[in-house]
């Protein structure tokens, strides 16, 4: 796979987990650390639940994101401001009319139905905020039978718009536009997001909802 669309991009043609690999290199990766495997077979979603990362044709990358205040402080926000991201790459292959949905906390949607997920995992020393590994799958390009067996209303992209995904071109504009969002989001938090999060959330979130964190 080619690499240099970004700094920092480390591919894998089949791994653990994108962020378990985040978590156990966090010491050594530098800030916005971008990893991307074909396959995941451990792969997982909220709560330890399987995320099936078999299909090399479907998106699988994390980000690290090294600990900085401003990341801190807004942290609890991280996983519905990745999710508008990614949801706004989908809409990139959709009709204007078409739109994704969230469902809270980190469920992309499309008509009811999953296409992506996000999970981010905080890796904290007592109060301090070491850093942040922000998984994303996204179904690009799945068989009728492939989603079926998902043990929950699910889709992908490929089926929606009737033809194949480039895979590659969808990460790269995935990366683009994440890392020149983050940014925005590092300045504002989601003050800058939040209207868009409001058009897009179907499901309230939960009082004192976050991101999932481990404290050593």
């Amino acid at each position: 796979m080619e690499t240099n669309f970004a700094d920092h991009v480390y591919y894998f043609a089949s791994i653990r987990s994108t962020n378990t690999y985040i978590h156990e290199n966090m010491d050594i990766l530098p800030d916005k650390s971008i990893i991307i495997a074909d396959q995941q077979f451990c792969g997982k979603g909220r709560y330890g639940r399987e995320w099936v990362s078999s299909n090399p044709e479907n998106a699988y990358i994390s980000f690290f994101l090294k600990e900085n205040l401003s990341l801190q402080s807004n942290i609890s926000s991280l996983t519905q401001f990745t999710s508008i991201v990614v949801a706004q790459c989908l809409e990139l292959y959709l009709p204007a009319t078409q739109k994704c949905s969230i469902k809270w906390p980190n469920d992309v949607m499309f008509q009811n139905k999953k296409i992506a997920g996000v999970l981010a995992e905080s890796k904290w020393t007592g109060e301090c905020l070491k850093g942040v590994a922000v998984g994303i799958g996204v179904n690009l390009n799945m068989t009728r039978k492939e989603v079926a067996s998902i043990d929950q209303p699910a889709t992908s992209l490929n089926l929606i718009v009737r033809h194949s995904i480039d895979k590659y071109q969808y990460i790269k504009e995935l990366v683009f536009r994440f890392l020149e969002s983050y940014n925005t989001f590092l300045c504002t938090g989601m003050d800058f997001f939040q209207n868009e999060l409001q058009q897009r959330l179907v499901q309230v979130p939960l009082e004192g909802a976050s991101s999932k964190g481990v404290r050593v």
